[in-house]
């Protein structure tokens, strides 16, 4: 898997933030918090590493959601993903998500050694979680790779 995702080559990836470097600088002047969203997979992981590289004096926490689609059992998301993609689709899935958990390279695992606190949840706008990014004080909110949507509470 390139660096930065599926379907984003590392030259992409290169091209894009130097495009956005004069931008990303002014900006990130003003940004000393990230609270970055998504949930356990490849995509998410390669994006956390690349914005963490990219942004190395930027403060950040991740907090992963669980279940793929919000408010969604385990359950509930594969008949959902049945009725809006292949089977074969959903097996490929299943199978990549099988081997990415089974490695020792999770966003769980990166995150504490990059001292990047984990905040995991089922529902993303729960009170709890609200909670906790708003305690972090974000000057920027960022979803990766997940099909939970956030609500304008937890957004303001």
């Amino acid at each position: 898997m390139p660096e930065g995702g599926p379907g984003l080559s590392g030259a992409t990836l290169e091209r894009s933030t130097a495009a956005g470097a004069e931008v990303s600088d002014r900006a990130t002047r003003r940004i000393h918090r990230i609270v970055l969203i998504g949930h356990e997979n490849d995509g998410s992981r390669d994006l956390l590493r690349a914005v963490t590289r990219r942004f190395p004096t930027v403060e950040f926490t991740v907090v992963l959601t669980e279940g793929l689609y919000h408010r969604h059992s385990l359950l509930g998301s594969v008949w959902r993903l049945l009725r809006e993609a292949s089977l074969l689709f959903v097996l490929r899935r299943s199978l990549d998500l099988i081997a990415y958990r089974l490695s020792a390279d999770t966003m769980v695992a990166r995150c504490p050694q990059m001292g990047i606190p984990v905040i995991r949840t089922w529902d993303v706008n729960s009170e709890a979680a609200r909670r906790a990014i708003e305690a972090f004080h974000p000057d920027l909110i960022v979803l990766l790779y997940t099909m939970h949507l956030l609500n304008g509470r937890t957004i303001r």
